[in-house]
């Protein structure tokens, strides 16, 4: 069972964002819904502070408007502006999308939309209720300085966040911007990796050979294989802090359900065991197994090889987690245990952590990047990290496994 969390009216609260999330999934109505709305006394203030930490607001406005007089007035004018903000935010994104492919394509330059922006008119076709916030393009690293140029005439400028252009560049990143007419301020985030550039290996080296052409109102766009899609929503897990958002969970189930009749499989597990990413490919999917009920085939479980501690923990981790109420001040810890439980190896977690860049040290302890303080505690950040080695490592042999999981 999964743990809801305290009170019985936040419990209430987190069962029915899930219900919205399997609903936007499997694309139909639970009865249970109706019952959970109309029969109980649900934390509505919790239940707004769980879709707004998931990420999944302008669904729920979709799933919830025929249900408006059993929400209070000021809930459902709140989902109603972002549902609503969200699909002109939507509009805006695209068109500036697409006026960036037709130049790229006209200079010679290859580029790939990946996860928001690239999934809009794949698995989100139709319903455009997917947050977004900016355009996320792949790029062949040899093709930066020219697309950047383009980028500069086009009035976008480098957007850093006050941090230093090295460090993005090690995080094979690098963030555009500019103010549109329409008011909107465009955000373009380059990759020319879906992961850090790890030692004596590359990443999901044929990417590029498998790339799929799609027509969209009158014009050839490339995007990932599908299988390669779900390469670049799980690694994405590695990067950011939102390695427990329903919105992701809702990303890669609706992939599998689209393209589950001809889904490579061997590939996953090849590319997964050769990059070395099986136990980020089990996270993921063992969230939508056990968060939205998608069955994932038994040989994938077995191909994946994760070791008993690590399978067992890791569902655990997720069934306590996931509807951990976003004011807890457990959730700022969340990101060190999961990078215990992300990779393949104890090492090169534990590694990441000991020499972490400042930049994110700061960000993690909302701290000044390059102030005097930082730089101090930095140097001292060795000691908080044995005690979570240490910590993670007497944590209690978990129970039987209870997924399903074969």
């Amino acid at each position: 069972m999964l743990n809801f969390n305290s009170t019985k009216r936040t419990g209430t609260a987190a069962k029915l964002v899930l219900l919205i999330a399997k609903e936007m999934v499997q694309n139909k109505e639970t009865p249970e819904k109706k019952d959970l709305i109309i029969y109980n006394n649900i934390d509505w203030e919790g239940f707004k502070d769980f879709v707004i930490y998931h990420q999944i607001i302008p669904y729920t406005y979709v799933s919830l408007k025929s249900y408006a007089s059993f929400l209070p007035e000021r809930l459902l004018e709140f989902l109603k502006n972002c549902y609503y903000y969200n699909l002109i935010r939507h509009q805006s994104l695209w068109q500036e999308f697409l006026k960036i492919v037709d130049t790229c394509q006209k200079a010679g330059i290859g580029c790939i939309p990946i996860k928001g922006i690239a999934l809009f008119e794949d698995v989100y076709a139709g319903q455009p209720v997917r947050p977004m916030c900016d355009i996320d393009l792949l790029i062949q690293e040899e093709d930066f300085r020219k697309i950047e140029d383009i980028f500069y005439n086009s009035g976008y400028q480098k957007h850093l966040g006050g941090l230093k252009e090295d460090y993005w560049k090690n995080l094979c990143q690098i963030t555009f911007s500019k103010k549109n007419p329409d008011g909107f301020v465009v955000f373009i985030d380059l990759h020319w990796a879906l992961d850090f550039k790890r030692k004596h290996r590359r990443v999901l080296p044929d990417i590029w050979k498998r790339i799929r052409k799609i027509d969209i109102e009158g014009q050839r766009l490339n995007l990932l294989s599908s299988e390669d899609t779900l390469f670049n929503l799980v690694l994405h897990l590695r990067r950011f802090r939102s390695v427990l958002y329903l919105k992701n969970v809702c990303d890669i189930g609706l992939l599998l359900n689209k393209y589950a009749s001809n889904f490579d499989w061997d590939y996953i597990l090849k590319e997964s065991k050769e990059s070395k990413i099986c136990s980020t490919m089990f996270f993921a999917l063992a969230q939508v197994k056990l968060l939205l009920d998608i069955d994932v085939p038994a040989f994938v479980w077995k191909g994946l090889n994760i070791s008993y501690w690590k399978r067992e923990t890791t569902l655990r981790f997720i069934e306590n987690n996931t509807f951990l109420h976003s004011s807890d001040s457990k959730i700022k810890n969340l990101c060190l245990k999961t990078h215990f439980l992300l990779y393949d190896s104890l090492r090169e977690p534990a590694e990441y952590i000991l020499n972490i860049p400042i930049e994110q040290f700061a960000s993690f302890n909302a701290l000044e990047p390059y102030d005097k303080k930082t730089e101090f505690l930095y140097h001292l950040r060795l000691l908080y990290s044995l005690y979570t080695i240490i910590r993670i490592g007497l944590t209690k042999r978990p129970r039987r496994d209870v997924y399903n999981l074969p």
